[in-house]
């Protein structure tokens, strides 16, 4: 994989790497405490389900781990998997999966889409995180259409203090609110990290989900029963598939903002900022072009 234009050093990629996996650790164990320790205590499931939510990332890890030593040895480089960005993502691809999701067909489709991407990751346009979930959500959309179904409406009950603390219904590890902007603090204290994304999509998003919420005299913390926070700060500022410019940056994050703030909330897509990133990131050289500027 060709490093950004502003790595200088494999010591910097793996720097940025090992705070990525710092930042997300909370929200595993947020996401194990959640959707096993606390449905456990309340009687809704039983023990061995709490030992259920850690199978996904555990199966991506050993997943993403094999293809790579197998691409690395096949390439003859020597293996370091350390800085390789595919385990990465095949753990936040766990992250975002729904809790009911078919464990075998999803280790299939992980193990060939993974492979083909590493395999051609020269010709990517979108993050490969993108790639496979639009690619889960389409297979298992047939398969099961209620896999990706993760919205419930009681979530719109929720207390304010609950929706913000991610007790909702969602992805497994991606709804805490509160350790995404950790996780955003942390990362934000690489200099290889794109701090200003996040922060141009969520000022965008809020301000457009203000207005509407006083035209519609709605509550402005619904706006945030999605993704919208985990995507801003762990997917969308990728180092490798987004703009690199400054006027860039902020271009490609307002659009999201915007698009978000239609898919998410006037048309009540709950995952419309995967959609949306992926299609930005696809363009993500054009918004370099637009006009350039230093970094």
């Amino acid at each position: 994989m060709d490093h950004a234009p502003y790595i200088k050093t494999d010591n910097s990629l793996l720097k940025y790497l090992t705070k990525y996996y710092i930042a997300i650790l909370p929200l595993i164990l947020f996401g194990i405490y959640k959707n096993g320790v606390y449905l456990y205590q309340q009687n809704f499931i039983s023990f061995g389900a709490i030992l259920k939510v850690l199978i996904l990332p555990i199966i991506s890890l050993f997943t993403s781990i094999i293809i790579e030593m197998s691409y690395q040895k096949l390439k003859k480089d020597k293996i370091n998997l350390l800085e390789s960005p595919y385990i990465l993502y095949s753990i936040i691809i766990a992250m975002m999966m729904p809790y009911h999701i078919n464990y075998l067909v999803y280790i299939v489709l992980l193990f060939f889409t993974l492979l083909i991407l590493r395999m051609v990751d020269h010709k990517n346009l979108i993050s490969p995180v993108l790639v496979i979930y639009l690619i889960f959500f389409l297979v298992f959309s047939l398969y099961d259409n209620t896999a990706f179904n993760t919205f419930k409406d009681e979530n719109l009950t929720l207390s304010n203090i609950k929706i913000i603390l991610g007790m909702y219904s969602g992805g497994i590890f991606i709804t805490s609110n509160i350790l995404c902007i950790v996780g955003y603090l942390l990362l934000k204290t690489n200099f290889i990290y794109k701090k200003d994304i996040p922060l141009y999509i969520l000022i965008t998003y809020l301000i457009c989900s203000f207005i509407y919420c006083l035209i519609t005299k709605t509550n402005l913390v619904t706006c945030f029963l999605n993704p919208i926070l985990f995507t801003s700060v762990f997917i969308a500022p990728n180092l490798f598939y987004s703009p690199y410019t400054k006027n860039g940056r902020r271009i490609y994050s307002i659009i999201i903002g915007i698009l978000c703030f239609l898919l998410i909330v006037v048309f009540k897509l709950s995952y419309g900022s995967i959609l949306v990133i992926a299609i930005c990131q696809a363009f993500h050289k054009t918004f370099d072009n637009l006009k350039r500027t230093d970094i």
